[in-house]
């Protein structure tokens, strides 16, 4: 699964809930303008199926509405 990458932009950290320490990994963003970024890296063989797939990645939304969302592989395009 594709991981959160730290970058010299972010200036929050969402750390993990007590006890989860070991199953999610601190999520650094850069809060502006009303949106929130983050930065992720794809395994491997994710990167093989967005190929395999021409381009196609899948986005998961906790909760029961969705937010406005951009998914972008250039930083140019959300910062």
């Amino acid at each position: 699964m594709a991981s959160p990458l730290a970058f010299k932009e972010a200036n929050v950290v969402f750390y993990p809930p007590a006890g989860m320490e070991d199953e999610v990994l601190p999520l650094h963003v850069r809060r502006c303008d009303g949106a929130l970024v983050s930065c992720w890296q794809l395994t491997a063989e994710e990167i093989e199926e967005v190929i395999r797939t021409r381009g196609v990645v899948w986005l998961s939304v906790m909760g029961h509405w969705l937010p406005q969302v951009l998914v972008a592989g250039r930083k140019a395009d959300v910062i």
